[in-house]
């Protein structure tokens, strides 16, 4: 399933995919995407890309749980970045435990496309940026989730891509290895001082905004 947003100058698509409906984010201008979260079936979003007339420049991942980069492997002939404090986490064993409290059949299907993903190439922090001109995004460290959760923010463009830190009517879970209810707390409060019509895009569910979200 796909769903389109335009922001400003550049351009949100979404694919849903997989068990879990993750979202995978394309953030383009002029031709060129960058691919947000490969969550499912590489070759499926490269034909999406394909169809869209897209070019794929890199790939970032807001954070290592499975569920997020089980398409990676189709671009590891590009970048991929991923937050610094999480990338110590971008390991089989890590992987497999993100995946392990699912349950053996989960482990069963997916185990073997972790075990032989590439790794991430870049580290980001807060206050980098990643993209190119028409769709830069800047960093912004948003651990509780997992240590090294990131989101990626354009204020030209009024737009907050949030990994699993904020859902329409939801945060994400803290239950999970490196996950911390204090640490997701501050990530929200920093994340509340963006600019209320900045619309939220999500790793999971429909697109909100940062006012909306506060007035719950």
């Amino acid at each position: 399933r796909k769903r389109r947003s335009k922001a400003g100058l550049m351009k949100v698509e979404s694919l849903i995919l997989g068990r879990f409906e993750t979202n995978c984010y394309f953030v383009s201008s002029g031709g060129r995407a960058l691919v947000v979260d490969p969550a499912a079936d590489g070759e499926f979003i490269l034909s999406v890309l394909a169809e869209l007339k897209l070019t794929p420049e890199a790939v970032v991942l807001t954070h290592y749980h499975w569920d997020h980069v089980l398409g990676l492997g189709s671009f590891r002939d590009l970048p991929i970045y991923i937050g610094e404090k999480d990338a110590p986490y971008f390991t089989s064993n890590a992987l497999s435990e993100s995946l392990s409290v699912f349950g053996p059949r989960l482990w069963a299907q997916y185990g073997g496309i972790l075990s032989n993903l590439p790794s991430p190439t870049g580290l980001l922090k807060e206050g980098d940026t990643v993209g190119f001109p028409g769709a830069e995004l800047t960093v912004i460290e948003t651990p509780g989730h997992t240590a090294g959760s990131i989101s990626l923010y354009s204020a030209q463009d009024n737009i907050l891509l949030s990994g699993d830190t904020l859902f329409e009517g939801g945060i994400g879970r803290t239950d999970l290895p490196g996950g911390s209810p204090a640490m997701i707390a501050e990530s929200l409060k920093k994340l509340s001082a963006l600019p209320p019509e900045t619309v939220v895009y999500p790793g999971h569910g429909a697109a909100t905004t940062i006012g909306a979200e506060l007035s719950r």
